[in-house]
């Protein structure tokens, strides 16, 4: 990705807590929570287990939106980017 592309993403995730739960990262990037668990499921999104419940790193979850860009023919849904 571009260096205009990194500095949206930095402006998308600039109010997000550095740990997030799925919540957060179900409110963040518009899906529901079940759009999270199966990413989380699949290893699409990495997450830690704390507690019992799903965490997931801000800069791991950028990295991951980076990665998962049309520009790189990756889809979070699972896809080849065809």
């Amino acid at each position: 990705m571009d260096s205009e592309g990194d500095d949206y993403l930095d402006l998308f995730f600039a109010h997000t807590p550095a740990l997030m739960t799925v919540e957060e990262v179900a409110k963040l990037m518009r899906v529901n929570k079940t759009a999270v668990y199966d990413w989380v499921d699949k290893g699409q999104v990495p997450a830690y287990k704390v507690g019992g419940s799903w965490r997931v790193l801000r800069d791991e979850l950028k990295n991951t939106v980076r990665r998962s860009s049309n520009k790189n023919g990756i889809d979070l849904a699972g896809g080849d980017g065809d």
